[in-house]
């Protein structure tokens, strides 16, 4: 989910976050209707647990898919990500860089990598653990966080 408040994905994990929205929802509906109202609270938690669910589809529907993952060095938690969007049956590839930190993970689109043909995907070596290589040009990421450094990059 890339884009989201500080590129974080956190945000990106449907079954926790729909398990903690239906205790929410329910614990809401006993608070605003009180414990003598239970049948009505049981509807309304079950009316609002259905368009969470309606709403989760259509962000699973609209999320990205991964043509290519290319792990980066050991112990850095960088990895570069070929994807696609999953709504568009021609979409092209773009890449994302990703840093893996549990509930902190963050990932950046790199805006100057993008294409059409799932064959002209550049072949990804690394020169060292800030520096992936592709088709020979050199991407710099910040270590720490895995960002691009440079935002003129083109693949």
């Amino acid at each position: 989910m890339v884009g989201a408040a500080g590129n974080y994905t956190a945000l990106d994990k449907p079954v926790p976050l729909i398990a903690v929205a239906a205790v929410l929802i329910a614990r809401a509906g006993w608070l605003v209707l009180g414990p003598d109202s239970r049948g009505l609270a049981v509807a309304l938690t079950v009316v609002l647990a259905m368009i969470w669910a309606a709403v989760s589809v259509g962000a699973l529907l609209s999320s990205r898919g991964t043509d290519k993952v290319i792990p980066g060095p050991a112990g850095t938690g960088l990895t570069l990500r070929f994807q696609y969007e999953h709504w568009d049956w021609f979409a092209p590839w773009f890449l994302v860089v990703r840093k893996d930190d549990g509930w902190l993970t963050r990932e950046w689109d790199v805006e100057g990598c993008r294409g059409r043909k799932v064959a002209a995907i550049p072949e990804v070596t690394w020169t060292d653990p800030a520096r992936p290589s592709l088709d020979g040009q050199v991407l710099l990421l910040d270590p720490e966080t895995g960002r691009p450094s440079d935002p003129d990059f083109s693949c």
